[in-house]
């Protein structure tokens, strides 16, 4: 709906630990947070700690460092506070209750407790704070009519579906990409020998 605009976009990307080199939703939001501002729009990373890519802002906001459950709801709101004007569009990379775009890398929380503990040890952890306020922001967030929810597989999306309810309108997929600068074929051929030598692995023929 912003598309059309003239004029860059605004965009936050809310991550509760930004940094470059790093796995899972932070390295996602490194990416997309850099993507964007080589595209020309007006990037900015609001984080508890850390930093953005060259060209994007960095808002850093007051969030204990300490326990959990305390952090992820004190994070939240302060992203929230953040991000209330001056932005066309907020995606949120970690759990936060508050934004337009959500995106579920994970899936569902309550999907994981299931898949790690079975039926009857998910309903035990759900007594945690840790897990309690996980499960209250997710609920939230699907619930929310507002809020678009972008999964990384069909899986994720099922699953979201299935157990939230949410409208196939509200869920997006959008697969993570690879760099294929890094993960270039040529770069075997340039670099495997020396790295094979580096490791004492021997030498192996493809």
């Amino acid at each position: 709906p912003v598309g059309h605009l003239a004029r860059p976009l605004r965009i936050a990307l809310v991550i509760e630990r930004s940094g470059s080199g790093t796995g899972g939703a932070e390295n996602v939001a490194w990416q997309v947070a850099a993507g964007l501002a080589r595209a020309g729009d007006a990037v900015t990373v609001v984080t508890r700690a850390g930093t953005a890519p060259p060209g994007v802002a960095c808002v850093r906001v007051e969030a204990p460092a300490g326990w959990q459950p305390l952090r992820v709801v004190a994070f939240s709101r302060a992203a929230a506070r953040a991000t209330r004007t001056g932005f066309d569009v907020v995606q949120s990379f970690s759990r936060t209750r508050h934004q337009d775009v959500f995106r579920a890398g994970g899936g569902s929380h309550a999907d994981y407790l299931e898949r790690c503990h079975g039926p009857s040890g998910a309903r035990l952890r759900r007594l945690s704070p840790r897990h309690a306020v996980q499960l209250w922001i997710e609920r939230a967030v699907f619930a929310d009519p507002s809020q678009t929810i972008l999964c990384n597989s069909t899986l994720v999306r099922d699953q979201i579906a299935r157990r939230y309810a949410v409208p196939d309108e509200r869920l997006t997929v959008i697969r993570n990409g690879v760099d294929l600068a890094r993960f270039h074929p040529d770069r075997r051929g340039r670099e495997g020998a020396r790295l094979r030598g580096e490791l004492g692995a021997g030498s192996r023929s493809v």
